[in-house]
């Protein structure tokens, strides 16, 4: 059975790559994990029809939660992995709460959900990681949030290296601005950076990150604009780009 694990899957991105996932008929099987069982649920109801639809509410940070995802698994071994669990939250290092928190599901349970599919997964299975742009340059009063986002990205094109005679890939995705709930919970509210940036609903995003994933690619930007700054910021020193990416 073509089994897919999905986290963060009750809003925005992971949400959405569940329906792509499900509607498309890519995995026969999805388990869909975040804490909030009640959105969870939903979800799984509008696509009951679609594919089996597994709700595991779990906070991924807590001691044994890939121990609960395997059993669950029930000797099932997952052909795509969708990390999507993460937040930010703007202020100034040392002023904002939740920073320790961000590294440790942003990067703590990134890494051990990684190392279980890299133990388990079988050639042609596919490792989707949601990084971010801001991983390509610091962002001041996202400092940690970015440093998060970045660990994501420089992983990902290790672990991608790694898996690769496996025929395993790993793909980060690096987006702008989404139109998700991310900003609501990170305290940006008239922000004239976010503002002033082109904004992407979350199914554009999903469908070029599948498509990237399919074709094994490292890294998806998914915007024109997007590649752009990513280009600019392997020229452009930091010093300079900080400046212009101050949240």
């Amino acid at each position: 059975m073509k089994t897919a694990i999905i986290t963060g899957a009750s809003s925005g991105l992971g949400a959405e790559f569940a329906k792509s996932i499900a509607q498309s008929g890519r995995a026969e099987r999805i388990m869909i994990i975040a804490r909030r069982k009640e959105r969870l649920e939903l979800l799984a109801r509008q696509l009951k029809e679609y594919a089996r639809i597994d709700v595991l509410p779990l906070d991924l940070t807590e001691d044994g939660a890939v121990k609960k995802i395997e059993e669950a698994l029930d000797g099932d071994v997952p052909e795509l992995l969708i990390n999507c669990a993460g937040f930010g939250k703007l202020g100034p290092v040392g002023q904002t709460d939740g920073q320790s928190g961000m590294i440790e599901l942003n990067c703590g349970a990134l890494t051990r959900l990684c190392e279980f599919a890299a133990s388990v997964m079988q050639a042609g299975g596919h490792i989707i990681n949601i990084a971010s742009i801001a991983a390509f340059v610091p962002t001041p009063n996202l400092a940690v949030y970015g440093a998060t986002k970045a660990y994501v990205l420089s992983f990902s094109k290790a672990l991608s290296a790694e898996l690769k005679d496996r025929g395993i890939t790993v793909t980060a995705v690096c987006p702008g601005p989404v139109d998700t709930e991310f900003f609501a919970v990170a305290g940006i509210e008239n922000s004239r950076l976010f503002d002033n940036l082109v904004h992407m609903p979350a199914g554009y995003v999903v469908s070029r990150a599948l498509k990237a994933s399919a074709k094994g690619r490292w890294v998806c930007t998914p915007h024109p604009f997007y590649k752009l700054y990513r280009a600019v910021s392997k020229i452009l020193p930091d010093r300079l780009l900080i400046k212009l990416t101050r949240a």
